[in-house]
C-alpha cells in the first residue's frame, strides 16, 4: 500500500511539475512577443529619424537642365550661359559654386530674389516653380557650364603657334613643319578631350625633339592654349553633311 501511495505522490508531483512548466512556457510566449514587438518599434522609429536626417541625393542631368533653363523655366530670357542667352542679368557660366554647393546656389537665389522678382513682374510672367529633380537638373547644367572654357581667338592662336615654336615641327591646314602630325587633323571630328589626351599621351615622345629643336620646353599661360586650340580648330576639315 505504501508503494502504491508513494507512486501516486510521485505521479502527482510529476504532473504538477509538468503543469508548472507548461504555465511558465505559456507565460514566456507573450513576454517574448512583447520584447520582439518593442524591438521592432524602436527599429522603425530609428529608421524614421535617420530618414528624416539624411538629405536625399538627387542626380541632375545637364541636358535636362539646359532644356529647362532655355525652355520651360525661361531662365535664358534674362541670363546667358557662355554668351548664349539674355543680357538683362549676369552670365551664369562664370559663377563658381562654393562649399557646400547647394548652400551656394540657395544663397545666390535668395540674394538676387528681389531683383529677379521685379524683372519677372515687369514682363508679366509667372514666377517659375521648380521641383527637386528640376532644381538638380538646372544645378547640374550650371555646374557643367562653369567648367567650360570660352572660345579662344584664332588670330591670337596663330601667333601662339608661331611664337611657341609649334610651327617648327607641326603644320596646321598643311602649312608648317612636316616632322610631326598636322594638328588640324587632331581637331577634326574630335571631342573636347582630344587635346588633353594628345598632350598627355604624346608628351614623352615630344620632350626630346622639342628641347633639341627649341632649346627649352615651351610654357603656356593665360588664354594661350585656348587661342591655339581655336586656331587649329578653324583649320580642321569639316565633317561631311
Amino acid at each position: 500500500m505504501r508503494s502504491i501511495s508513494r507512486a501516486g505522490r510521485e505521479s502527482g508531483a510529476l504532473g504538477m511539475t509538468m503543469l508548472n512548466g507548461r504555465k511558465q512556457f505559456l507565460i514566456w510566449i507573450p513576454a517574448v512577443l512583447i520584447v520582439v514587438a518593442l524591438m521592432v518599434a524602436v527599429f522603425i522609429q530609428v529608421r524614421g529619424l535617420t530618414a528624416v536626417r539624411r538629405a536625399p541625393y538627387i542626380i541632375g542631368e545637364p541636358e535636362e537642365g539646359a532644356a529647362l533653363f532655355f525652355g520651360d523655366k525661361q531662365c535664358g530670357i534674362c541670363h546667358s550661359i557662355n554668351g548664349f542667352g539674355g543680357r538683362v542679368a549676369p552670365d551664369l557660366s562664370g559663377k563658381r559654386p562654393g562649399t557646400p554647393a547647394m548652400g551656394w546656389i540657395s544663397a545666390v537665389l535668395w540674394n538676387h530674389g528681389p531683383g529677379m522678382w521685379r524683372q519677372i513682374r515687369q514682363k508679366n510672367d509667372p514666377y517659375p516653380q521648380l521641383n527637386s529633380q528640376e532644381m538638380a537638373d538646372i544645378f547640374s547644367f550650371l555646374y557643367q557650364a562653369s567648367g567650360i572654357d570660352l572660345a579662344g581667338d584664332p588670330g591670337a592662336g596663330q601667333r601662339v603657334f608661331n611664337e611657341k615654336g609649334c610651327v617648327r615641327c607641326h603644320s596646321v591646314g598643311g602649312g608648317g613643319g612636316q616632322t610631326a602630325p598636322d594638328l588640324s587633323k587632331i581637331a577634326a571630328g574630335s571631342d573636347s578631350n582630344a587635346w588633353t589626351l594628345a598632350m598627355l599621351n604624346h608628351a614623352g615622345s615630344m620632350i626630346a625633339p622639342i628641347t633639341s629643336t627649341l632649346g627649352q620646353w615651351p610654357q603656356f599661360t593665360g588664354n594661350e592654349m585656348n587661342d591655339l586650340i581655336a586656331y587649329v580648330s578653324t583649320s580642321a576639315p569639316q565633317p561631311a553633311t
